[in-house]
């Protein structure tokens, strides 16, 4: 790891003297929290990348082509190792420094959404019965929250701010269009965490690294599209896809350049073969002309630029981002014409801030840097009531989450999605490519959607994967995927949906989903299942050396004990005479952990779920361990509750799942004590408690799951239940992938796969 910033850029191949980006190094390397406000081109990205030093780190970011466009410079900086993941690209689901601990991942891009539902424990990058493996992951992980002026108010801006707040280690948060006054807010409020209190904040704010010159004119709100001013390179962008679409093909028809569309409402692999070329056509140094039509899909992640830039009037911080992709590179010049507008649309919600920015403008003739910022400034009395509304919640609020792991709180506490898939085609047997749709795009009389469901509706119907069947598409609200008539909608990848012209039903066939993975497992007896767990406990090293940090640890040797206890108690339930029958071994053979379909162990039977048998056998030994009060056992209970939930969570836990039970094989389970160093001899029969379970006592064994002295609460230590949790469940699938046998098998049905997405 380079130990200096000069260092930094030597790896990286720069040249000396970037004295303001050694700032960054120096503020993060001490132990600060930082804020890093710096405009574009300043070279943000590789300043973080160059300060990030030992340690995990995640960087969070609120698209998915910034994901993507930030891991390929941070692998031309060949500074760090790193790995991006998001909803298309499921490369590394559990965020963390994988699974070689002499070489980890030091940085994990991913979106905003994957990580601040993983710091809640409803991880959407995983299914639901992984849900508390990652929240010590974003616990114990450097965060680095970038482009923070586009977090949703009340929502992830809120949630993010809350994992800061929480957070263990120190913190980036960077921005290019930040009011003083939420750059102000956000230093008190670092400085009042437990980081910020010991170390300190610091805020570097930079200036922009040449002076362009950016013109201001006021345009006449696009009322005579082919007769607007051009450059060599054109960039027009609208707030809504319709008039996007609109202005598009009226420029195809009157100019002699070539006109791109990029907006949402394409398939992602359409999208981004047109950012490619659209990126080549609009970078730095190239002679080609074009024009560009666009959403605000521009405003941030695509690096291109234009001598003439079309707008319309938008949020305060939206402009300047547009404005950002005129005249980028140095030497430069620009022309940004800004057109009124006769709604808000997209912006509803901001409309006031819109009409300020409106009034600011006029007679305004450069955009310089004070421009620049008295324009950012515009946005401070909505930034005041966002700020006045954090200040009414509470972190509590995430305990409480964290607690009762709640899936239904991504809507309010990281975005609000409502979309519904879309794709044409006939056949709901087949699988899809789709594209994500506004919800409220079906209710909106003058949108294409509207038209769509209401004038011709797919006589294919829409399926709802919840009910399990079709409905009628004049039930839109009740479908999470729709289906367009071919005959109806046409679709084409330089334009989108379309009435006008049909076909490009067969893009939407998702051609290469034809099979679905299934595992099954090799034979594995109990104690080679234990053992490849104690081998694999070294992909969590890193979270064991946090665990001992803890100030109810204490030591590397106590963190590692507890460690060790969970694999070697995480499956006794397993070791019950009713499982191991259902698997149809005999009490007189060695038990199995897993065993192989249509094998000799094959299961003949459904077993009784074991986690909970292993946690119960083993609460009072703990409580001793541990000199615990039962009535208040605050170390106890995340151990438990960590062997409890090893195959998820176990909130869905009811009565018929207490089910009497002996606990055989002792003998054998004695024997391992004696046969691996690595068991305790005090970890044996002995202190499971009770080895049978009675059917009269199943009643009192569920109440006990169910007290409040057992049970996490938002006031208990969370933190630590998320620990063991990964400790044991990162060991446990490691070890057990070592004896999966992967099957590709014809998919017989797609449907429950048509659920939205929501990143």
């Amino acid at each position: 790891m380079h130990q200096t910033f000069e260092k930094a850029l030597n790896k990286a191949g720069f040249p000396s003297g970037r004295a303001k980006q050694d700032k960054v190094f120096n503020a993060f390397r001490s132990g600060k929290h930082v804020i890093l406000k710096a405009p574009t081109g300043w070279g943000k990205t590789f300043a973080v990348n160059a300060a990030l030093g030992n340690g995990h780190h995640i960087y969070s970011l609120p698209l998915r082509v910034l994901v993507d466009s930030l891991t390929e410079a941070t692998n031309d900086f060949n500074l760090h190792t790193c790995v991006a993941h998001h909803g298309q690209e499921r490369n590394h689901p559990f965020l963390d420094p994988g699974n070689d601990p002499v070489d980890p991942y030091g940085l994990v891009y991913t979106t905003l959404d994957q990580t601040l539902s993983s710091f809640l424990g409803i991880p959407i990058g995983v299914s639901l019965r992984q849900g508390n493996i990652l929240p010590a992951v974003v616990d114990n992980s450097h965060l680095i929250f970038d482009e923070f002026h586009l977090f949703e108010p009340e929502r992830s801006w809120t949630t993010a701010l809350f994992a800061l707040q929480q957070a263990k280690k120190n913190c980036v948060v960077l921005t290019a269009t930040l009011s003083d006054f939420m750059l102000e807010f956000l230093e008190e409020f670092l400085a009042t965490t437990d980081i910020g209190k010991e170390y300190g904040v610091e805020v570097i704010e930079a200036g922009r690294p040449f002076l362009n010159r950016k013109e201001l004119v006021e345009g006449n709100g696009f009322e005579n599209v082919e007769s607007i001013e051009l450059g060599q390179r054109t960039i027009i962008i609208k707030n809504d896809i319709n008039s996007a679409k609109e202005t598009a093909q009226v420029l195809r028809k009157q100019v002699d350049l070539p006109v791109y569309l990029l907006h949402s409402e394409l398939l992602a692999q359409d999208r981004k073969e047109i950012e490619e070329r659209v990126q080549n056509i609009f970078s730095e140094d190239t002679n080609e002309s074009g024009i560009l039509v666009a959403t605000q899909v521009v405003e941030a992640g695509i690096d291109i630029t234009c001598d003439v830039m079309h707008t319309d009037l938008c949020p305060p911080s939206s402009f300047i981002q547009r404005a950002g992709r005129s005249a980028r590179y140095e030497g430069e010049e620009s022309k940004i014409i800004w057109h009124a507008i006769e709604n808000a649309g997209p912006y509803r919600s901001q409309e006031e801030l819109i009409e300020d920015l409106e009034q600011y403008l006029e007679g305004k003739e450069l955009l310089d840097e004070n421009t620049e910022q008295e324009i950012i400034n515009l946005s401070e009395s909505f930034d005041k009531e966002q700020v006045e509304k954090f200040k009414q919640r509470n972190v509590r609020e995430v305990d409480k989450l964290r607690s009762q792991r709640d899936y239904s709180a991504y809507r309010d506490m990281i975005r609000s999605i409502d979309n519904k898939n879309v794709a044409i085609g006939t056949d709901l047997s087949q699988t899809y490519h789709f594209i994500s749709v506004s919800r409220s795009k079906f209710y909106y009389k003058e949108g294409f959607f509207y038209k769509a469901a209401l004038e011709k509706p797919s006589k294919y119907g829409v399926y709802n994967s919840e009910l399990g069947e079709v409905v009628p598409t004049d039930h839109i609200e009740k479908a999470d995927f729709i289906l367009f008539d071919p005959e109806f909608v046409g679709y084409r990848k330089e334009l989108g949906f379309t009435f006008d012209q049909l076909g490009g039903a067969e893009k939407f066939l998702d051609k290469n989903r034809d099979t679905v993975t299934r595992y099954d497992y090799d034979n594995e007896t109990y104690e080679e299942h234990v053992n490849r767990l104690y081998l694999k406990l070294s992909t969590a090293s890193w979270m064991i050396d946090h665990l001992a940090d803890h100030p109810w640890i204490g030591t590397k040797q106590n963190a590692d004990f507890i460690a060790r206890f969970l694999i070697w108690a995480h499956d006794l339930g397993k070791l019950t005479l009713k499982w191991q029958q259902a698997h149809q071994v005999a009490s007189d053979s060695d038990p199995m952990a897993h065993t192989k379909k249509d094998g000799e162990f094959d299961r003949i039977r459904k077993p009784p779920k074991h986690a909970w048998i292993g946690a119960w056998m083993v609460l009072d030994y703990l409580l001793k361990r541990f000199g615990e009060d039962p009535k208040s056992p605050k170390l106890t209970k995340p151990v438990f509750w960590a062997i409890a939930d090893h195959h998820g969570y176990s909130d869905n836990l009811n009565k018929k799942d207490i089910q009497p039970y002996e606990i055989g094989f002792l003998e054998y389970l004695d024997g391992m004590a004696v046969r691996n160093d690595w068991i305790e001899d005090e970890w044996n029969s002995s202190i499971l408690d009770p080895i049978r379970l009675k059917k009269s006592e199943t009643e009192n064994v569920y109440k006990n799951f169910r007290n409040q002295a057992l049970q996490l609460r938002p006031e208990d230590d969370l933190s630590l239940y998320f620990m063991f949790c990964y400790i044991l469940r990162k060991a446990d699938q490691n070890a057990t992938e070592l004896v999966s046998i992967k099957r590709e098998e014809q998919k017989t049905s797609t449907n429950k796969s048509m659920g939205n997405i929501v990143e």
